[in-house]
């Protein structure tokens, strides 16, 4: 399962003021806050400028599979 995944986990770092967009936009998995900044770690089919694709995690699989209803 964790295979089936690599490529559409993505790390980015965005302004605070800028997180609730991402969170109406992708399936969050991590939430790290660093001053007026926060690293998220989220999760997508597609890639978008400026974030880095990491190696998913078990709670990314979770998420990917049973929390989105769409890939079950």
């Amino acid at each position: 399962m964790l295979e089936e995944i690599k490529g559409k986990v993505w790390l980015r770092k965005i302004l605070q003021s800028s997180l609730s967009d991402y969170e109406n936009k992708y399936m969050i998995s991590s939430i790290i806050h660093e001053n007026e900044y926060v690293s998220i770690r989220y999760i997508s089919d597609q890639e978008e400028t400026g974030a880095l694709s990491v190696e998913p995690k078990l709670e990314e699989v979770y998420l990917y599979y049973f929390q989105s209803g769409e890939h079950v």
